[in-house]
């Protein structure tokens, strides 16, 4: 039985895996780079993952929680 393939995997190259790390230090979400570098939200996690990057987590900042706070 032979599998039919839906959708082609896009692999991305050291360079590339390294301005997807960098984008997201500077605060480039993780729906938009998988946008940006056509590949999954999934595969955007694992390479920060690899990388041994901190994950962000949705919620307010300090001056957000202050001003909701008023």
């Amino acid at each position: 039985m032979v599998r039919r393939i839906e959708h082609l995997q896009t692999f991305l190259t050291a360079a590339e895996v390294d301005r997807l790390v960098d984008d997201y230090l500077d605060g480039t979400t993780v729906n938009e780079l998988a946008d940006r570098y056509g590949v999954h939200r999934a595969t955007v996690s694992a390479h920060i993952t690899r990388r041994r990057v901190g994950r962000r987590r949705p919620g307010l900042g300090v001056e957000e929680a202050a001003e909701a706070v008023r």
